[in-house]
């Protein structure tokens, strides 16, 4: 859901649905399906990998990715692989493989909307942190333009200003995002650290401070508006606990 505070916005999150089970106990199961389906069921493989990329396992995660390419034959789906594959790649902390991912996935062209968008913004996140501002740019326009009521891609962009030394148009980025996201609370470190560490852009945003003051305003009101996700867990942890059949003792 998205919620409009002034002239910032901000999506609540949704609790999920379904039981509370560790990341252990979806893997086992997993797992089983999997051998069950004979190793091919496409579903369970990509929710698989998803389940061990968030368990740090990236190895086992990209292999099933991998396993799933060589299943499909769908440009949709194949562009998602190489997303996250990219993305597999980012948190093993392997930018220039995942530049390859990337680009992969963008000769393909996507005609979905959030699969473009995350290409081109995570190509744009690689290219910074590989210190290729030029290139970034463009992709991270591309970005915007795709769907230009998401936030990280302004993030990004504002971070390739910053790394090229254009700080009033960094700190303009931050804010955009801010704007478009105040539950994403990263841009406004970002803007923090700029003014602090570059207090001359003032002299082309005087009024930065108090944009600062107004973005934090709005950024803890995102915060407040969320729900207690771990409460959540442990309320329905709790539950299925106590629906577990008593232990006889002997």
């Amino acid at each position: 859901m998205t919620t409009n505070e002034g002239q910032f916005f901000f999506r609540k999150a949704s609790l999920p649905e379904g039981g509370a089970i560790t990341l252990d106990e979806t893997e086992e199961s997993l797992l089983r399906q999997l051998e069950e389906s004979g190793g091919t069921c496409k579903k369970t493989l990509w929710q698989l990998a998803r389940v061990r990329s968030m368990m740090g396992k990236q190895s086992e995660a990209l292999g099933h990715v991998q396993k799933l390419l060589q299943l499909s034959d769908d440009i949709e789906e194949n562009a998602s692989y190489f997303l996250a594959l990219g993305q597999l790649m980012e948190q093993m902390g392997d930018f220039a493989s995942a530049i390859e991912y990337y680009r992969g996935g963008s000769l393909l062209k996507p005609s979905g909307k959030a699969t473009w968008y995350w290409i081109n913004n995570n190509l744009g996140f690689c290219l910074n942190q590989l210190e290729k501002y030029d290139e970034a740019e463009g992709y991270l326009r591309a970005a915007i333009q795709a769907a230009p009521k998401m936030s990280n891609a302004y993030k990004n962009l504002g971070l390739c200003f910053q790394g090229r030394g254009d700080y009033a148009r960094a700190a303009k980025c931050f804010v955009i995002a801010l704007k478009v996201n105040a539950s994403d609370a990263r841009p406004l470190k970002h803007i923090e650290e700029l003014l602090e560490g570059h207090p001359e852009v003032l002299c082309e945003i005087p009024d930065l401070p108090g944009q600062i003051e107004m973005c934090r305003k709005a950024v803890e009101s995102a915060r407040k508006a969320q729900p207690d996700f771990k409460a959540h867990w442990r309320k329905l942890r709790k539950q299925q606990k106590a629906t577990l059949p008593a232990v006889i003792s002997h």
